[in-house]
């Protein structure tokens, strides 16, 4: 599931952010930071997004269902050696934190294998 910047129907958003409501469908937006236009009432609205400030941080939520206090800087540099380093992925996570604090990108054990959780729980595999 993604969000772009075109036109949704109000039945669109609500299967995307779980509420029919369109007030709860602005309130995530807003909070969220997504730039948007709301035409209609009730089930006929739609809701133009113009601007996705943090595409990444969307989809990442959106798709593997990460938190939006996440720090999305980590999880982003995390999936770069993930998907660039062939040795990378099948180290142990103790391994993967020390690779990448040597490289100055900090990510802890901990963290590292909560967000690769996450893909496992999307039905997401590397």
């Amino acid at each position: 599931m993604t969000l772009e910047e075109r036109i949704y129907t109000h039945d669109e958003m609500a299967e995307i952010f779980g509420t029919s409501d369109n007030s709860g469908i602005k309130d995530k937006l807003d909070r969220r930071q997504i730039k948007y236009d709301f035409r209609g009432r009730g089930k006929s609205a739609t809701f133009t997004i113009t601007k996705i400030p943090n595409p990444f941080a969307i989809f990442c939520e959106l798709t593997f269902g990460f938190d939006m206090q996440c720090d999305f800087t980590k999880i982003r540099n995390l999936y770069y050696f993930c998907f660039n380093d062939e040795e990378f992925f099948a180290m142990p996570d103790e391994f993967k934190e020390e690779r990448m604090k040597e490289e100055g990108k900090k990510v802890a054990r901990q963290s590292i294998a909560k967000y690769l959780s996450k893909r496992k729980t999307a039905g997401v595999f590397l």
